[in-house]
């Protein structure tokens, strides 16, 4: 996936958690508290044997925390929260269907460069060829000084047109690997 679809991905999985804790807060918060205790203070020059002046003890706690008067706001809270959440959604699945178009176009884009490509180094195959027939008639007197210019300003317009497929094939290339979220993976310092 892409770096945009990852981070919108994301975005929805913090969202998700402000949908669950204004969920819990919708509802009382309980506490159990317990504990268990044991003395014997008075055991020290009493006089008394040490089992009589043992204590024992124990306890426990249930707290139950809530504002009955919030319960409606609490409420829009979480209504709120999942509103929020089903537009967060929605914006991940555009995100990716954008993103899916994208690279659909980017598939088209990359096969007419393939082809362009090609065909560009066939052309500048061929006009090598020709300039140097050209430059071999003119050095033995079967051509014109113009020929010779004409066919080396083909030659030339020739070799740019195959650097720049080659360039475009390479831009393509590389927003490929972005939207394959490799661009950067083999980058090193």
């Amino acid at each position: 996936a892409t770096y945009e679809a990852r981070i919108a991905k994301r975005y929805a999985e913090a969202k998700r958690y402000d949908v669950d804790l204004a969920s819990r807060k919708y509802w009382p918060e309980f506490s159990l508290v317990s504990g268990a205790y044991y003395s014997n203070e008075s055991y020290i020059g009493s006089g008394r044997p040490f089992r009589d002046t043992e204590g024992y003890g124990w306890n426990i706690l249930l707290q139950m925390k809530y504002n009955f008067w919030d319960w409606g706001e609490r409420r829009r809270e979480v209504e709120k929260a999942e509103a929020g959440q089903l537009v967060i959604d929605h914006e991940v699945r555009q995100t990716e269907n954008e993103v899916a178009a994208e690279i659909q176009q980017l598939m088209n884009d990359l096969k007419d460069a393939k082809l362009n490509l090609s065909v560009s180094e066939e052309l500048l195959k061929a006009q090598t060829e020709a300039h140097d027939v050209i430059r071999r008639d003119y050095s033995e007197g079967r051509a014109e000084y113009q020929d010779l210019i004409i066919g080396l300003t083909d030659l030339l317009e020739a070799k740019g047109r195959y650097y720049q497929a080659r360039f475009d094939m390479g831009s393509l290339i590389a927003k490929r690997l972005y939207f394959d979220g490799s661009l950067y993976a083999n980058y090193k310092k």
